[in-house]
């Protein structure tokens, strides 16, 4: 099991069905510090097309039926820029960080899990531009 899929776990959510505080906090801060050497415009293009999608499903729910197809590509997207573990457009931890959440959304398939990765994944890129190494300035 990766490091990744070992911070994130099998839902974001608490037994109250809330996004999970410790995921917020301590999980998307180590997590943006296994993606320190990603690329801040590869954070930035997978974000800005998660936040896409977000705003196309938000004006109507009933769209997210429409829309989820979009978001299983994800992977492939990812898939492609990591180029088989070769890690040229991507690196590794990127990669699974994408198809965990994505996994997850699949195995829950509903807008409101959906939702609570757009926000996780903006905390996540939050602490990763907050390292301020050098891919990321």
């Amino acid at each position: 099991m990766s490091e990744i899929k070992k911070i994130i776990g099998d839902s974001y959510c608490d037994s109250n069905g809330n996004i999970r505080e410790d995921l917020l906090l301590d999980g998307a801060k180590r997590i943006a510090k296994l993606l320190e050497r990603e690329s801040s415009s590869q954070i930035r293009q997978f974000f800005n097309e998660v936040k896409s999608l977000k705003f196309r499903i938000e004006d109507n729910k009933e769209n997210f039926e429409k829309i989820y197809p979009n978001i299983l590509i994800l992977k492939s997207k990812a898939a492609y820029k990591y180029r088989n573990g070769n890690g040229k457009i991507i690196k590794k931890e990127f990669n699974e960080f994408i198809n965990v959440n994505v996994d997850i959304i699949k195995n829950n398939k509903n807008y409101e899990t959906f939702e609570q990765f757009v926000t996780f994944f903006e905390v996540v890129a939050g602490y990763y531009y907050g390292l301020g190494n050098k891919n990321n300035q």
